[in-house]
């Protein structure tokens, strides 16, 4: 009869310690019901196009409010409203539905600023209730920042060696065309440590994020840099070995070559004639990794409020101790309900064997 009641007790105790951890399977399982990508309208990443599907649409009067938020939640833009339209299937009107919106140029609030180096989170109320929410890693965001910031100077760099190779491709003697080969050759020199700081960053956000959608982006963001490589690799050595060393007719046949492989790693080439210049090997450019890059800060949306916003810092006496919503609070919640069965079970056996 004791050891019944024992048993009892003990069960009792493994429910009340495995509840917090099921709890969090639960949150953790949360299906994603929209996204956030951010895009480009007049400047780089200045839009953003929002889609919730699978939600019930917000009560009659009311709406759902878009409001973009930083990662410690100190900045904020309100964006905008979905209308969500309940799906009619076989003249059947359901309980949920889908809606959209587009944040640009034509929309109040909007200044043309860019969203991903500001904004990571979203949170998408009715009324003051928070409904639907979604975030990019707080790591991965950094380095995605610090890789699109590289892809603009690559991108930068492409434009003027493309404009030094355009003069020399329109001048009449060599001694204008090996000015500008040279001028060229100068603007490329920086691209092959912009394109290992961008696929260090890509990798690292891969990493960080331990997200499929953001690893498919990673690995073409370093396809790319490899198609950027070998181009400028190719005009550089074109231009070193036969350019400056011919005469004005030949010349110009390797130049209008070198224009064609500085536009490729800038502007992509359609290698397989299918008409869509993708992120990957042997088509894309420094347009199209850039486009990949925003790609990896799509944020998901799922129900319910988002996970706090992170507390950032200053003081001396910063010990970069675990915060609310890190991971490390899960890790040791689980470590504990470990070593709690392992002691419950341990301390039943040894009460148990003493009664005995």
């Amino acid at each position: 009869m004791f050891r019944t009641k024992i048993i009892a007790i003990m069960a009792i105790v493994l429910l009340t310690l495995a509840a917090p951890s099921m709890a969090m399977q639960v949150e953790a399982a949360s299906p994603v019901v929209g996204k956030v990508l951010i895009e480009t309208d007049i400047s780089k990443s200045d839009s953003a196009v929002i889609n919730l599907s699978g939600v019930a649409p917000a009560p009659e009067g009311s709406t759902y409010q878009v409001t973009l938020k930083s990662n410690d939640g100190r900045q904020v833009l309100s964006i905008g409203s979905i209308d969500v339209t309940a799906d009619i299937i076989h003249g059947v009107t359901q309980a949920t539905g889908s809606g959209s919106l587009i944040f640009d140029s034509s929309s109040s609030g909007y200044s043309g600023a860019n969203l991903i180096s500001t904004y990571s989170r979203v949170t998408i109320t009715q009324g003051s209730e928070v409904a639907f929410a979604g975030h990019v890693n707080s790591t991965a965001i950094v380095e995605i920042n610090g890789m699109l910031d590289d892809i603009n100077s690559v991108s930068a760099s492409l434009d003027s060696a493309l404009a030094s190779a355009k003069s020399a491709q329109s001048a009449s003697d060599s001694s204008t065309i090996n000015t500008n080969m040279n001028s060229m050759i100068g603007a490329l020199s920086s691209i092959a440590d912009d394109t290992a700081k961008i696929n260090a960053h890509a990798t690292a956000a891969s990493v960080a994020a331990d997200d499929l959608g953001v690893t498919a982006s990673s690995t073409a963001v370093i396809a790319v840099t490899a198609n950027i490589n070998k181009w400028v690799n190719s005009a550089t050595s074109n231009a070193s070995d036969n350019v400056i060393t011919s005469e004005v007719a030949i010349a110009k046949i390797h130049v209008n070559q070198i224009v064609s492989e500085l536009s490729a790693a800038r502007n992509g080439w359609d290698a397989d004639n299918s008409g869509v210049i993708s992120a990957s090997a042997n088509e894309g450019g420094s347009a199209q990794a850039y486009s990949a890059g925003q790609s990896m800060a799509t944020m998901y949306i799922t129900s319910g409020a988002d996970a706090p916003a992170l507390e950032i810092s200053n003081h001396i006496l910063n010990l970069g101790l675990p915060k609310v919503g890190d991971t490390a609070f899960t890790l040791m919640i689980q470590v504990g309900f470990v070593l709690s069965l392992l002691m419950i079970g341990l301390g039943g056996f040894v009460y148990a064997r003493n009664k005995s």
